[in-house]
């Protein structure tokens, strides 16, 4: 059996919204995951948080003494 009423422009006209909105909702997965990987294998840290590492100072001599 096929559907009594078939209007293919008005069905067209009512698919349009949620098509769109499931292109927009891939669109957006598909960045994250391109950012989520693009900051998995950046060297820099992720969200601002700059951490300086400091080497240690050197001393010259050994400090140790003999008894």
């Amino acid at each position: 059996m096929s559907a009594p009423n078939t209007n293919v422009e008005k069905q067209k006209k009512n698919h349009v919204g949620p098509l769109v909105g499931i292109a927009a909702a891939v669109i957006f997965g598909v960045g994250i995951i391109f950012y989520w990987y693009a900051a998995d294998v950046s060297d820099e840290p992720v969200g601002g948080a700059e951490t300086e590492q400091v080497a240690p100072e050197a001393t010259g001599a050994a400090t140790e003494t003999a008894n």
